[in-house]
C-alpha cells in the first residue's frame, strides 16, 4: 500500500535552512567570553580602597625631599625682629643682630641658634624659653637684611629692613631724595661693583627687595646736588640782598634831605 509523504519538498528546505541556522548562532553564543562584571551597564565602578594608601606613601615620599631642600630664612650677619602680641612691653621684643656664628644673643636665655630654625620653629622655641614670662603666648619672628642708603638722601645712613620691603619703603625710610630728579639718579651698587642705574621701574612697580635680587649688605645710592656755581651764589643770594640795602639807603637819603630842607640851618 503507497502512503503519501505529508511533508512536502519545500517545507523540507524550510526545515533544514533553519536548523543551520540556530546551530551557528549556537555556536557564535559559545565562542564569545564571559562579561568582564556582571552589574548593569552605566553602574559605578567598584571602588578600590588601597588607592588612597598608596597616593599617601607618593606623598610622604615627594614631600621629604622638598623638606630637605628648605632654605635658611635667617643669614649670619643679618638680624631678626621678635614682637609680641597683645602685651607689647615685653622685655626682649625689638632687633637682635644674628653673629657670624648664626647665634641670636637674647636676654635671659643668652645665645641660640636661629640660622637652622624656619620662622615658626623659632617662634615655639621662643615661646617656650619665655613662657615664664609672657601672659599671652603670641611671639612673631621676622628676619632683617642689611641696607645702606647713601648720598643724597635726607637721612643716609645704614638701616634694617624686611625682605619683603620695597625700593618705595627704603627710600621712604631715609626721608626721599634731596633733589627734584633723585629717583632717576638712584644706582644700586655691591662689593664696589654697578648692578643697575635705571631703578624707575622698580620704585613704580612696588617689587620687593627679594624680587629685585637684592642682596643683604648691598647700597643704593643717589647723586646730591652738584655744586653751585659763584654766579649762582651771588644771583640767588647777594643780589637780593644788595637791592634791599640799596632800598634802604635811598630811603634814608630822601627822608634825611626832607628833613634838612623843612629844617634849614640859623
Amino acid at each position: 500500500m503507497h502512503f503519501r509523504n505529508p511533508i512536502s519538498g519545500a517545507a523540507k528546505l524550510y526545515i533544514v535552512f533553519f536548523s543551520v541556522f540556530f546551530m551557528a548562532l549556537g555556536e557564535q553564543s559559545a565562542v564569545q567570553p564571559p562579561p568582564a562584571s556582571d552589574q548593569p551597564i552605566g553602574a559605578q565602578p567598584p571602588v578600590i580602597k588601597d588607592v588612597p594608601v598608596v597616593a599617601q606613601a607618593i606623598e610622604t615620599k615627594t614631600e621629604a625631599p622638598r623638606d630637605l631642600q628648605r632654605k635658611p630664612v635667617f643669614h649670619a650677619g643679618d638680624a631678626l625682629l621678635i614682637t609680641t602680641y597683645p602685651d607689647t612691653g615685653i622685655f626682649f621684643r625689638g632687633i637682635h643682630r644674628i653673629d657670624d656664628q648664626g647665634f641670636a644673643d637674647l636676654p635671659i636665655i643668652g645665645k641660640i641658634q636661629v640660622i637652622d630654625k624656619s620662622e615658626k620653629e623659632l617662634s615655639d622655641a621662643l615661646i617656650a624659653a619665655y613662657v615664664n614670662y609672657l601672659r599671652y603666648p603670641i611671639v612673631q619672628v621676622r628676619p632683617l637684611i642689611r641696607v645702606s642708603l647713601l648720598g643724597g638722601f635726607y637721612r643716609p645712613g645704614l638701616y634694617w629692613v624686611t625682605p619683603e620691603s620695597s625700593l618705595w619703603d627704603i627710600v621712604n625710610i631715609a626721608g626721599g631724595t634731596q633733589r627734584e630728579d633723585g629717583i632717576q639718579k638712584l644706582r644700586w651698587e655691591r662689593s664696589k661693583m654697578l648692578i643697575k642705574t635705571d631703578l624707575v621701574e622698580d620704585f613704580q612697580s612696588g617689587s620687593s627687595l627679594t624680587q629685585m635680587g637684592f642682596n643683604s649688605g648691598d647700597q643704593i645710592w643717589v647723586t646730591p646736588k652738584p655744586n653751585t656755581q659763584f654766579w649762582d651764589i651771588f644771583q640767588t643770594n647777594i643780589i637780593p640782598f644788595l637791592s634791599v640795602t640799596v632800598s634802604i639807603a635811598s630811603s634814608a637819603l630822601v627822608a634825611y634831605e626832607i628833613y634838612i630842607t623843612n629844617h634849614p640851618k640859623q
